[in-house]
């Protein structure tokens, strides 16, 4: 699903794919952590539109997603709306200051470039 019409998926396949993306994301962290991924945070760099967040949501204490664009984050307020453990943040990605040291244990960017 993108700002474009003529290049959407439906919001079934929206959501859909996106809980595959973070449940391929959630085994992978789980393969080389120590510590149980829902007693962790965790930032999506490039979030979008979200598509990954609401799923990494139900699996993290804390997801916090940072965007360039401001309308992606706008769109991601929408489809996140009512997720209490979820922060968005607008920044390049690059620097991620908003954040203190060590209080992030995972990140995750996917489709990004």
């Amino acid at each position: 699903m993108t700002l474009e019409q003529d290049n959407s998926q439906s919001p079934l396949e929206f959501y859909v794919y996106g809980c595959r993306l973070a449940d391929w994301a959630v085994k992978r962290f789980e393969l080389n952590s120590q510590s149980s991924v829902s007693l962790g945070t965790l930032v999506d760099v490039g979030c979008g539109m979200g598509r990954q967040l609401l799923p990494f949501s139900t699996r993290f204490k804390q997801v916090y997603g940072v965007d360039f664009s401001q309308e992606m984050l706008d769109e991601a307020r929408v489809y996140c709306r009512d997720v209490p453990n979820l922060s968005l943040h607008q920044c390049d990605g690059q620097s991620l200051g908003m954040f203190e040291n060590d209080s992030i244990d995972y990140v995750f960017s996917g489709g990004v470039f």
